[in-house]
């Protein structure tokens, strides 16, 4: 997929067992790779709001543990954190389309959130990590269980 001309964006949602406030907000694909290959990874943040969880969402990676408007921006902040530090680019994602990011509050944040992105996109370095970690289907077979 990645050596395709016919691709540009590959797009993943944030990890649904690290998302929660306070968790680290792991991404389910290897950005890296994407942006290594010369494609743009998107990241889909779906973050269950303070309004979301006040309405029962019960979607999956719903447990976010967000009850008002400043924790839900300090998810969202991490969130940009993450797609920055790999050059890559993020949209928010409504999963119901029932107004999760229904909140003045939240969309203030833009101006901060696009200062950020300009930094980056004059600025981009590329994401290094001293511990490299080698994905396939056949060591996906093998890794070690989930805790109980």
């Amino acid at each position: 997929m990645l050596d395709s001309s016919d691709i540009d964006i590959i797009c993943s949602p944030l990890s649904y067992r690290d998302r929660q406030y306070g968790g680290g907000g792991a991404i389910m694909t290897p950005p890296e790779s994407i942006t290594r290959a010369g494609k743009l990874y998107l990241l889909e943040d779906d973050t269950s709001t303070h309004i979301a969880t006040a309405s029962g969402n019960t979607f999956a990676g719903h447990e976010s543990g967000v009850t008002h408007s400043q924790e839900t921006i300090q998810l969202l902040r991490r969130n940009l954190m993450l797609t920055l530090s790999r050059n890559a680019g993020f949209w928010w994602m409504d999963l119901q389309g029932a107004g999760w990011f229904n909140d003045s509050a939240l969309w203030k944040q833009q101006e901060f959130f696009r200062d950020w992105m300009k930094r980056n996109m004059q600025h981009p370095t590329p994401y290094q990590p001293e511990i490299a970690a080698y994905f396939s289907m056949k060591n996906r077979c093998v890794r070690s269980p989930a805790p109980a």
